[in-house]
């Protein structure tokens, strides 16, 4: 195909979208939309490439894939290479572990699926995981695999180009529609990670191929200064009533839909050298760029300078000039498939063979403090329900606890992510007294009904209410979440002006009179200390590279019990007079009359800055199942 100087160009802003995003956030809080832009080029290149090859009659399936092999997996497996070695060394057993994970699901491209599930893009923890940006690459190759064979079947039945481009535009529409829902249903990590959601990204791109091919006409210089303005635009403004990046994705495929103006405004933009050079080497730029601000994050763990940063930017720069020079280059156009195929295998091997090592191993490659251990086997440990033990319930959905054939769910545990992280702890108790429940999460929301974090939130508590309120097999409710929420909102979408844990509080006990009037029994369970940061992962880094003694480490286990009578005791008080012993206190498990825990030298109690560990929950143990006794 020939040649386009301004695709390069529009490549250059989208990496660099990205590479600002990701080295100084606070300045361009929306440069993550570059990935959208890439989506939208590569539906573009390659339905360009299919069409033309389909139309002279010589489209080869091995060539476009060979084409592909070439074009990605050299430089991608040199970075994941030293991506691993560092990792061996740099990260605690369980970081190790998750690495070894995320590189499996690179190698198979399917990161955006591993990632979905384990945490999301923006996750407090993801800021350290070096493969995070390998979900684009998952959803891109999940793409060229099925795109393809789509495309060419397409051709070969309609012969119409019109009807060829209504059917992909109708499929666009779907996937666009789909992705909106996603969102509407608070579905927002698979709206981002799946490919699905974002088919209609590189739809448009397929559209824009399709109208250049047909019409191969030039842009006017005031439409196309106006395209590139609002594309600027939208990096820098969100519209939270549609997805992100559908402006910015439009607007990259209305820009390729026609030739580039050399005459306009923007020539001296779109065909400067220096912008094309950038264009040119934005793979290897988005390749290596995270990876060094994932290993800065991690060994740095505290907000750092902008020199730091900077110095990294710089970084990038060398080793993507040096891969575009020696690897990307050379594979694609000067060594023979022998050397490309013999190179690509063994660099499989050996990272498959990594990943056994340090999954047999558990992590553990390379000396690490006892203390350093427990905290790293914390984190992330709290509970998430299996993908497979979901399923539809009373119109929302929930996950069985303990569900078996013999033994006939009674117990609904009801609430947000603070209720979800004593299911480990409950699944040992109700295996004890041959019970079973039902888990009917509400992520990121309270279960009250008159007050919550949003008014989409009181929506969703509502339906999760009415859920558990219709089952008549649901004898008991045990309520749990998080006490000290300060973004609370009353009905009509104004905030609480009170104090919002009384406020909380009083809602609680309202949603317990609620439920008994159904005829169930309630528990609640009360607040327990939190730490400030999160233990599992900010301590365990910071005892590793000395950032703080073991000493003033064990000493941050610890908080004073005056704290949290100070924070919680009035709401306590109001608790227990109202429910007496179906109030379920972990505090009295978790803290004495000097300190509430966060662990010790051989156990940590939390997982992550607010849930519990799965070995915390291990010490709630004896209260749920005195709690839970006929």
């Amino acid at each position: 195909m020939r040649y386009r100087a301004e695709i390069d160009g529009i490549r250059a802003i989208a990496v660099m979208a990205v590479l600002l995003f990701h080295f100084f956030p606070a300045m361009f809080p929306l440069g993550y939309l570059g990935v959208d832009v890439f989506f939208v080029i590569s539906g573009f290149l390659i339905s360009s490439y299919i069409i033309k090859e389909c139309d002279e009659g010589k489209f080869s399936y091995a060539e476009f894939y060979h084409r592909r092999i070439k074009r990605i997996l050299p430089v991608v497996m040199l970075v994941l290479t030293v991506c691993s070695v560092l990792s061996i060394f740099i990260f605690t057993p369980s970081n190790l572990r998750d690495y070894s994970f995320s590189l499996l699901s690179s190698l198979s491209f399917t990161a955006n699926i591993y990632f979905w599930r384990n945490g999301g893009y923006f996750g407090l923890d993801n800021s350290i995981e070096p493969l995070l940006h390998m979900w684009s690459l998952g959803v891109e190759e999940q793409f060229y695999l099925i795109f393809p064979i789509f495309m060419v079947l397409l051709l070969s039945k309609v012969k119409n180009k019109t009807y060829v481009f209504l059917t992909v535009a109708a499929l666009c529409l779907t996937s666009f529609l789909a992705c909106i829902y996603l969102i509407f249903k608070d579905l927002t990590a698979p709206a981002f990670f799946l490919l699905p959601a974002r088919a209609w990204q590189f739809g448009v791109g397929i559209l824009a191929a399709m109208y250049f091919m047909k019409n191969n006409t030039t842009h006017h210089k005031f439409v196309e200064l106006g395209i590139i303005a609002a594309l600027f635009l939208f990096f820098c403004i969100e519209f939270t009533q549609i997805p992100a990046g559908t402006v910015v994705s439009v607007m990259t495929a209305l820009f390729l839909a026609k030739k580039f103006n050399t005459t306009g405004f923007l020539a001296f933009f779109f065909l400067n050298n220096h912008v094309r050079k950038i264009g040119i080497i934005s793979f290897s730029l988005y390749l290596w760029h995270w990876p060094l601000v994932a290993f800065i994050n991690y060994y740095v763990v505290e907000e750092h300078s902008y020199l730091v940063m900077t110095a990294g930017l710089v970084v990038t720069f060398g080793l993507s000039l040096f891969s575009y020079r020696w690897v990307e280059e050379p594979f694609r156009r000067d060594f023979s498939h022998k050397i490309v195929y013999g190179y690509l295998a063994m660099s499989i091997g050996a990272l498959l063979a990594l990943s056994g090592l340090v999954y047999s191993n558990q992590g553990h490659m390379v000396r690490n403090s006892p203390l350093v251990i427990a905290l790293s086997d914390a984190r992330r440990t709290h509970f998430y329900c299996a993908l497979a033990d979901y399923f539809f319930y009373q119109g929302t959905r929930a996950c069985g606890i303990n569900a078996s054939a013999d033994i006939q769910p009674s117990i609904a545990v009801l609430g947000n992510s603070h209720a979800q992280m004593y299911v480990p702890s409950l699944t040992r108790v109700f295996a004890q007294q041959q019970l079973a429940g039902v888990l009917v999460p509400l992520n990121g929301c309270l279960p009250t009904l008159d007050v919550n974090i949003t008014s989409q939130c009181l929506n969703m508590a509502k339906i999760n209410f009415a859920a558990v309120q219709a089952d008549p097999n649901i004898k008991m409710v045990m309520l749990a979440m998080t006490w000290n929420d300060d973004r609370l909102v009353n009905a009509d979408g104004s905030n609480v002006a009170e104090d919002k844990k009384l406020r909380l509080t009083t809602s609680v006990l309202s949603l317990v009179q609620e439920l008994e009037k159904s005829g169930k029994k309630v528990l609640v369970v009360g607040p327990i200390q939190l730490p400030e940061i999160d233990i599992a992962s900010v301590l365990s880094r910071k005892l590793k590279f000395n950032h703080v003694s073991e000493a003033e480490a064990l000493q941050l286990l610890k908080k004073p019990r005056a704290t949290f009578d100070h924070d919680y005791a009035v709401i306590i008080n109001l608790l227990e007079q109202s429910l007496g012993a179906r109030l379920l206190k972990p505090s009295d498990t978790l803290c004495d009359q000097e300190y509430c825990y966060l662990g010790n030298e051989k156990v940590v109690f939390f997982s992550d800055i607010s849930h519990l560990s799965e070995k915390g929950t291990a010490a709630l143990d004896p209260m749920f199942s005195k709690a839970l006794q006929p």
